[in-house]
């Protein structure tokens, strides 16, 4: 079997070995390799001779044998096949190694027949032994014998045939598809640039090895993605909440402003005297605190409403801490200028119920000189009712019993009365003021 029978053709620069095979100056013939045993094989190549003057001249042919220990080498190295990888080569189901030309393969310029190279059998051109511990994933033929099957039942042989890839050697690799015998591997595929033989080399390894660093890298970008928000939530938020609860003291300090006092605005004006700072929760509150306190605030804006009591204070908040920045940015000057202003509305404050003071302490006493002013003019108005009600009532007396008189003396003697009493009234209307 490793020697083909030559027949010349009539031009003699040709020869055929087999029916539509032919043996040219362009194109030698492999034949076999033939398995002696699991670790041997014996190859030949058939080759023509020309003549040392002329080039052009074939003067015979020669067929020349090898042993293929290398093929073995190949298919046995464990390099890059991991656990569970093997490396396959696969061929034609013919002597010489090649398609018939019936079954046309992918090349530099056009892609394979598809549906055609699908029925081609091929078989594997050296036996395929499983290493040490790896599971048997293709059948085993009899010794002396090959497995040979449809291409179709091996789509990565099939695709490395039929599909025309830009890539080094025809190259192509799929993560998920079967092997001749439908178990789930993943595959890499080549041709090796020759046109010798039709041979496809395959890489095999179980999906689940070929997958591992896609799942590595799957688990590894999750865990980060997952440490990045775990980051976020333990140490990103509690960071940012501390770094906005200088902006959160200001707010409340400033909603404070439009928020009415409970005891005056004296109780907060000194405790913003004494330097008190802004007291913020601690603590978050329930909701049943907030709806409590949302009811009691309604129920206040309520009774004010129906009081008529429209002339509710304003707080005067205290300062806001501090502390020692080793960056000062424009949140922290932003504090100091309400520092700056909590302390000149405090002294504004102070000033303002200084004057109420002052003002009440001269209406008091303008209060009490008024008192005595129309305490004295009640007195003063009786003292001068009585003194003119008593000799108004003699003139008025004598004026009657003068007008119910005929005797002239009598008349004279009442008349010098109501001249004697009427000289008291207007010396008293007289008298200067004392």
């Amino acid at each position: 079997m490793l020697y083909p029978n030559l027949t010349h053709g009539p031009d003699y620069n040709s020869v055929e070995a087999f029916p539509t095979v032919s043996v040219t100056t362009q194109r030698m013939l492999l034949l076999g390799p033939l398995i002696v045993n699991e670790t041997y094989a014996i190859v030949s190549i058939t080759q023509p001779m020309f003549n040392s003057i002329n080039r052009d001249e074939i003067i015979g042919y020669i067929t020349i044998l090898a042993a293929a220990k290398e093929l073995f080498k190949i298919e046995s190295s464990p390099e890059g096949l991991e656990n569970t990888g093997l490396a396959l080569l696969i061929g034609p189901d013919t002597a010489w190694n090649r398609f018939n030309s019936s079954y046309r393969t992918a090349n530099r310029t056009t892609a394979g027949d598809t549906e055609t190279l699908a029925t081609a059998p091929v078989k594997f051109v050296i036996p395929v032994v499983p290493r040490q511990g790896q599971p048997e994933r293709h059948t085993t033929p009899e010794p002396g014998t090959a497995f040979i099957f449809p291409l179709a039942r091996f789509p990565a042989a099939l695709n490395a045939y039929a599909d025309q890839v830009r890539a080094v050697n025809n190259a192509t690799g799929f993560l998920e598809t079967v092997n001749e015998n439908n178990v789930n591997v993943a595959v890499g595929a080549a041709r090796p640039p020759t046109n010798l033989v039709d041979w496809v080399v395959i890489v095999e390894q179980t999906r689940g090895e070929a997958l591992a660093p896609v799942r590595l890298l799957r688990n590894i970008l999750l865990i980060c993605v997952f440490s990045t928000v775990g980051l976020a939530l333990f140490i990103v938020l509690p960071f940012a909440h501390l770094s906005v609860l200088p902006i959160t003291r200001l707010k409340v300090a400033t909603q404070q402003f439009a928020t009415p006092s409970d005891h005056g605005p004296a109780s907060q004006g000194e405790e913003g005297a004494s330097g008190g700072s802004l007291n913020l929760p601690r603590r978050r509150k329930g909701v049943g605190h907030w709806t409590t306190k949302i009811l009691r605030r309604y129920k206040k804006r309520t009774a004010s409403s129906c009081d008529g009591d429209t002339g509710e204070m304003v707080k005067i908040p205290g300062k806001i801490q501090v502390r020692n920045h080793l960056i000062v940015d424009e949140l922290t000057d932003l504090t100091g200028t309400f520092n700056e202003m909590s302390d000149e509305l405090m002294r504004q404050y102070t000033q303002l119920e200084d004057k109420v003071a002052a003002r009440t302490r001269e209406l008091e006493l303008s209060k009490k000189a008024a008192e005595t002013a129309n305490q004295a003019k009640t007195v003063f108005i009786a003292n001068v009712s009585h003194e003119l009600k008593t000799p108004l009532n003699g003139i008025l007396g004598m004026c009657s019993v003068c007008m119910g008189e005929s005797d002239l003396g009598r008349i004279k003697r009442s008349l010098k009365t109501v001249y004697e009493s009427g000289k008291p009234t207007l010396s008293l209307l007289l008298r200067p003021p004392s």
